[in-house]
């Protein structure tokens, strides 16, 4: 499967997550995309990072995905972002693209610059 929107990859996540409450958060509803990042802590290349919440126990997690690198196979993926959101490398501002721009891109766009 390849990642195009917004939806795909929330439902992606439903089923990839890496455990159980984060799937079950996903699956409610409560997240917050935070778009497309041109470098993730943990490694140097591009993803996306997506917010979940538990209403049940107040906790929230930070969930990158990025893309198999090198690409010798097709897929994605998926672990739970220890260290600060690295709002400095945020790309929504660049492009138009809604899946790259994330749920709130001015809030984003305000973030990266008191980052940068």
């Amino acid at each position: 499967m390849i990642l195009r929107r917004r939806s795909q990859l929330i439902q992606w996540l439903t089923e990839n997550a890496p455990t159980a409450s984060i799937r079950r958060a996903v699956g409610e509803g409560a997240v917050e995309f935070l778009g497309w990042f041109s470098q993730i802590p943990g490694s140097k290349f591009p993803g996306w990072i997506v917010q979940a919440y538990s209403p049940i126990t107040d906790k929230r997690w930070d969930i990158v995905i990025r893309l198999n690198y090198p690409a010798i196979a097709p897929g994605y993926h998926v672990w739970i972002l220890i260290e600060d959101i690295p709002w400095k490398f945020w790309g929504g501002d660049e492009t138009e693209n809604p899946f790259m721009q994330g749920d709130n891109p001015e809030q984003y766009k305000r973030n990266k610059d008191t980052k940068t």
